[in-house]
């Protein structure tokens, strides 16, 4: 028989907290603790003071601690020594991109990748033209993001007064943004339904 693969265990899990690791040069070691960290945050959304999130912080904390005496070629030595109109980043500001980048690009590109392959599998036809012609993957990966979103909703706070479709929205309101809906909005899109 022909072999099998799981493409989330073997690819769509661990390439994005590889890549993400790569980028903020962090041990090979660590990398599990990572996963971890990211899919419990991720899995308990409503707890953000979990356990995982204080080790994470922690871990984080350290490590912009030891770029402040050590810096490298890294994006955390980068964000460190970055300066806009004369001010750096707080150590406030520097765990909180760390989080967002491991969680949000974690998470986010897993399931972009498993949904792109599933979309192509789904739809034979596109899956033979990217085959022929890579220059359509960038297009593809779009359409994937657009037609199955890897977040299909974002919590967000209004930050001034304003009417969207007739609906009027208050400063500070707390609203929860249909993503995956909006990717399907037949005013904006020709056939919402269908993967091309």
């Amino acid at each position: 028989g022909r072999d099998r693969l799981d493409l989330v265990e073997a690819f769509s899990y661990p390439l994005p907290v590889t890549v993400i690791a790569e980028m903020l040069r962090i041990p090979v070691s660590d990398r599990e603790k990572f996963k971890r960290w990211s899919d419990s945050i991720v899995t308990a959304a409503d707890n953000w003071q979990g356990e995982s999130q204080v080790e994470m912080g922690k871990y984080f904390y350290n490590i912009i601690e030891e770029r402040k005496r050590n810096p490298g070629e890294d994006l955390i030595s980068g964000l460190i020594e970055a300066e806009v109109d004369g001010e750096r980043l707080s150590v406030n500001d520097l765990l909180g991109f760390c989080f967002l980048l491991l969680v949000a690009g974690n998470e986010t590109t897993t399931n972009l990748i498993t949904n792109a392959v599933i979309s192509l599998d789904e739809n034979r036809d596109q899956k033979k033209l990217v085959q022929e012609d890579r220059s359509l993957v960038p297009k593809s990966l779009e359409e994937a993001l657009r037609y199955r979103s890897p977040v299909q909703s974002m919590f967000r706070t209004a930050s001034e007064d304003v009417v969207i479709s007739g609906q009027e929205i208050g400063k500070g309101q707390h609203l929860l943004a249909w993503i995956g809906s909006a990717n399907r909005d037949e005013d904006i899109f020709d056939r919402p339904d269908e993967f091309i």
